[in-house]
């Protein structure tokens, strides 16, 4: 997991946290959203950026949950983003083809893999 803060950091993430605590080892989704909630509020960002599914348990919901407890506007399932001074939007999937998705600043997003891969920088850039 250091592996993963780093590689965001070294792609033009402001700041990160990395949470291990050996008493969250099988937390189910409603704990997993409030902890990480609470780091979040620490940290007072004014966007929060998650994945669509998380690789354990595939429930798509914590995006959601952690705007819930954040008491934010949320967006989820975003296959492009666009971020501005005061709000984010972007398109999701739809039966129908796509649809707008925004929300005011700060917020919570989920995106997909349908995004572009971010751009790597090289082994000095990292440094």
């Amino acid at each position: 997991m250091k592996l993963a803060v780093r590689r965001a950091l070294a792609i033009g993430a402001g700041s990160a946290v990395h949470i291990a605590d050996g008493d969250l080892v099988g937390a189910d989704l409603g704990l997993t959203a409030e902890v990480l909630a609470a780091a979040i509020r620490r940290g007072e960002p004014d966007l929060v950026i998650t994945g669509n599914l998380s690789t354990d348990g595939s429930g798509g919901v914590i995006p959601a949950m952690l705007a819930e407890h954040l008491g934010w506007p949320h967006a989820t399932a975003l296959s492009s983003v666009e971020i501005s001074a005061d709000g984010v939007s972007g398109t999701r999937g739809a039966d129908a083809g796509s649809r707008l998705a925004s929300a005011s600043l700060p917020a919570v997003i989920s995106v997909t893999e349908a995004l572009p891969d971010a751009r790597f920088p090289n082994v000095r850039g990292s440094m």
